[in-house]
């Protein structure tokens, strides 16, 4: 149609950040932050159309409790891996080497704009690790934060859990309800990314 690339990408960007940005305005806010997993699949043309103007946050999971997780709602992100009769938990576990893969290889090209966090740090030791998070966001950190429920916030597609706790709290472990031999199975089949990030 005529159109180069850098105008579509500033096309992009417009209305990519329109909303958000008016959104903040309205709150008070000089910044915004945008949270969706799907959204790993795309970091390279995110970047691109954000014109390398914008800072990453990779929160990293234990991949069995992320298998464990998936097997029980997993919104159909699995069906790729489920060919040749392949069970639920290998299938879970596969995805989330392919993920980590895909985030430490951005994590790489962005260099310096990218803070990679331990979910189970973040959750269990807040005050130590989110001090450096926000150091790295150039804000200002107050512990307050960790009492996120003493504040009204609007709503969204939180988890409706969330709701019945004052302040960060862990939620880890739920794997070894399953045999300790698929526990064994699934590590080694994702061994170097489990090694890799320090599990």
């Amino acid at each position: 149609m005529g159109f180069s690339e850098a105008e579509v990408l500033e096309q992009m960007r417009y209305f990519t950040v329109y909303f958000f940005e008016k959104y903040a305005r309205k709150k008070g806010k000089r910044r915004w932050a945008e949270k969706t997993p799907h959204y790993l699949n795309h970091v390279d043309t995110i970047d691109r159309m954000l014109a390398g103007e914008v800072v990453y946050i990779g929160v990293v999971r234990h991949g069995l409790d992320v298998a464990y997780s998936l097997c029980n709602f997993d919104w159909n992100i699995l069906e790729p891996y489920l060919t040749n009769g392949i069970e639920k938990p290998l299938a879970a576990i596969r995805f989330w080497q392919d993920q980590n893969t895909k985030l430490l290889d951005f994590k790489d090209r962005v260099k310096d704009r990218f803070h990679l966090i331990k979910y189970e740090d973040l959750t269990t030791k807040p005050k130590s690790y989110l001090p450096v998070l926000f150091e790295f966001l150039g804000e200002q950190w107050e512990e307050d934060i960790i009492n996120y429920n003493e504040f009204d916030h609007d709503p969204g597609f939180e988890d409706k859990n969330v709701s019945a706790y004052s302040n960060i709290q862990p939620n880890s472990g739920k794997y070894k309800n399953w045999p300790v031999e698929l526990q064994r199975d699934l590590y080694q089949e994702a061994q170097s990314m489990f090694c890799h990030l320090g599990y």
